[in-house]
């Protein structure tokens, strides 16, 4: 939770309960749970009120108002600082993240080749628990998770020239890993190409599901993440890239796909926790 709206709670807890307080005080006065007093004759005796009660005619001014006001006021307290709870809910949320309206997850090339497979590599396995548990927040949140996965043909597509064979279709290693399998509330849209917007249905299927932003995870933020935000961004698409669940190859690209990111498209990158929270 972010500080300020920590903060802001706090405050209100403290007001709230001054102000609980005062009431239980003034109630405890009105009914006379008091040892000193008279029941009988329903008043204090004078000489155990302290002054400044004396001035203010205490008793007279109480009895002046019924019991029931009391509880009027107390639940009047109640509905007021429970509108103020919600208000200040709405307004301290970080303004970054009114950027997620309407968001769909895109979930690219987590695939057995990208992953343990032909071109896989350590830092790719080590984003795979903060992607489950996004992924998992998000399907209960209602959010879309979609993937775009490479569906290579053989001998044809010409990213199988600088990379070697990898994600080829019908083939153990073009499928999610296990550690992600898609739920059949999800989507799954095959790409040729580094952008998972190039020539495929992604967009339609986007704009069917009435999505705004687009939030980016998956492999890598130099390459496939860098270039589908690019076609993302151009076809109006706000983009978010969830840093606990991007990587790359090295340190190097990774941080300068995601600064590559945010100075192209305006793409902030946040964590989960983040991210779920704006959910």
């Amino acid at each position: 939770m972010p500080k300020s709206r920590r903060a802001a709670r706090v405050a209100l807890l403290v007001v709230g309960g001054a102000i609980l307080a005062a009431a239980v005080y003034i109630m405890v006065r009105r009914i006379g749970l008091n040892p000193e007093l008279d029941f009988g004759a329903g008043a204090y005796y004078y000489a155990d009120i302290p002054e400044f009660e004396k001035k203010l005619d205490w008793d007279t001014y109480q009895a002046q108002l019924p019991f029931w006001v009391y509880v009027v006021l107390f639940l009047a307290w109640g509905a007021l600082m429970y509108w103020v709870w919600t208000r200040m809910e709405k307004h301290t949320k970080p303004k970054h993240m009114e950027k997620l309206n309407h968001p769909a997850i895109l979930v690219v090339d987590m695939l057995n080749d990208f992953v343990t497979g032909a071109i896989g590599c350590d830092r790719a396995r080590a984003i795979v628990p903060a992607t489950a548990r996004l992924l998992a927040a998000a399907r209960e949140k209602g959010v879309p998770v979609i993937y775009c996965n490479d569906a290579h043909l053989p001998g044809i597509d010409r990213e199988l020239q600088i990379w070697g064979d990898h994600a080829i279709v019908g083939t153990p290693g073009a499928e999610v890993i296990p550690e992600l399998t898609p739920q059949p509330c999800d989507f799954v849209v095959p790409k040729r190409r580094y952008s998972g917007f190039f020539q495929t249905d992604l967009d339609i299927l986007l704009k069917e599901l009435g999505v705004k932003t687009v939030i980016i995870t998956g492999l890598h933020t130099h390459m496939c993440c860098r270039h589908t935000s690019a076609d993302a961004y151009c076809l109006g698409y706000d983009v978010v890239a969830a840093k606990e669940a991007t990587n790359s190859f090295t340190e190097e690209d990774y941080l300068g796909g995601l600064a590559y990111l945010k100075t192209c498209y305006g793409a902030d990158a946040y964590s989960n926790d983040e991210l779920i929270a704006a959910f």
